[in-house]
């Protein structure tokens, strides 16, 4: 039996060098922020071998998985979410007590490292705990199902809530779309029961061929009833800038509005963004128009680029990697 006592990780998942830019950023700022958790980064065979000396420099451990898919067809939404089913993978690193689970598109603004320590945030070994799912439906997309509108959104309920609170796990089956998590950040008790469960439940649900989130669909059959609530701050959607400013923004004494980042400074840590997520398009493969909803948060990736850059001039080891990880990113910049 493994030795797991006290062993935690923050994981992710990098098949392909796309999105090698907005893991090398979040292993920055998961460092700017004092995490003291080592970052896994779970690679498959279509990863090129080439980056690995990098991510080795930068103190991540890599570890090889197959890639995670089911035995049919399915209709995905996006080709680049065929991959994703591999992420749950994680549940399956049984050397580790408790694992936190983030996508490559995320950036800290403040430690997390209580969603590791903190024993009470999963009521059992075979719970999650998550953010939910954004249910307004701000693009307009006709996958998502006709009760998809604010006024079932759970974070339209958190907005009329003392301290933003979502509505809690004894509510979740009160309506469908409170039921729904976000898989963007997950904290989880790896398992191989846990893993086999994931698997089966891939391999033979006839729901999954119509999966329109392959992993985020997933995990919310497989756990339903089993997962507990986090703030809306723990997994920051881009989009909530504009689709839930009351959870965003707070205003200071003369109609000031402090952004969700900068609230940690004003208000002390707990009150705005943790965790940011670059949901949709990546700051790194595409600058917005500047008239863009969401230019305003990709500047925000950019100037946190920039600063980790100028960093790696400083360092002897990481100087050298600066001009090739400057072709990973879009020319231009939302400046």
């Amino acid at each position: 039996m493994i030795d797991n006592k006290g062993r935690k990780a923050y994981v992710t998942l990098l098949t392909n060098e796309r999105y090698l830019a907005g893991l090398l950023l979040l292993d920055h700022t998961m460092k700017v922020v004092g995490t003291r958790h080592p970052l896994v980064v779970l690679t498959t065979a279509s990863f090129p071998e080439r980056h690995l000396n990098l991510l080795k420099t930068l103190g991540i451990e890599c570890r090889v998985v197959g890639l995670l898919e089911p035995k049919g067809e399915v209709k995905l939404i996006a080709e680049r979410f065929r991959d994703t089913w591999s992420k749950l993978q994680a549940f399956a690193l049984e050397d580790y007590e408790r694992v936190v689970l983030l996508d490559c598109d995320m950036t800290l603004f403040e430690n997390i490292d209580h969603l590791l320590d903190d024993e009470d945030i999963l009521p059992g070994s075979d719970w999650i705990a998550a953010s939910h799912v954004c249910a307004c439906n701000p693009l307009d997309e006709d996958w998502y199902l006709p009760d998809c509108k604010p006024e079932n959104c759970s974070f339209t309920y958190a907005e009329s809530q003392p301290n933003f609170a979502p509505p809690p796990a004894a509510l979740l089956s009160t309506k469908r779309t409170w039921g729904l998590l976000n898989s963007g950040l997950v904290v989880l008790s790896p398992s191989k029961a846990l893993h086999d469960r994931i698997v089966h439940h891939l391999h033979t649900s006839p729901t999954v061929a119509t999966m329109a989130l392959p992993d985020q669909d997933l995990l919310g059959e497989v756990f339903e009833g089993r997962w507990t609530p986090l703030p809306w701050r723990m997994n920051a959607l881009k989009t909530f800038r504009w689709v839930h400013p009351k959870l965003w923004f707070v205003e200071r004494e003369g109609g000031a509005r402090v952004e969700g980042r900068e609230r940690n400074q004003l208000q002390g840590v707990g009150h705005g963004i943790a965790v940011l997520h670059y949901i949709v398009e990546k700051p790194w493969l595409e600058v917005l128009p500047a008239d863009s909803r969401d230019a305003e948060t990709h500047r925000w990736w950019w100037a946190d680029w920039r600063q980790m850059l100028a960093a790696w001039l400083e360092d002897a080891n990481l100087h050298k990697h600066v001009a090739s990880v400057e072709k990973l990113v879009v020319k231009g910049s939302q400046d």
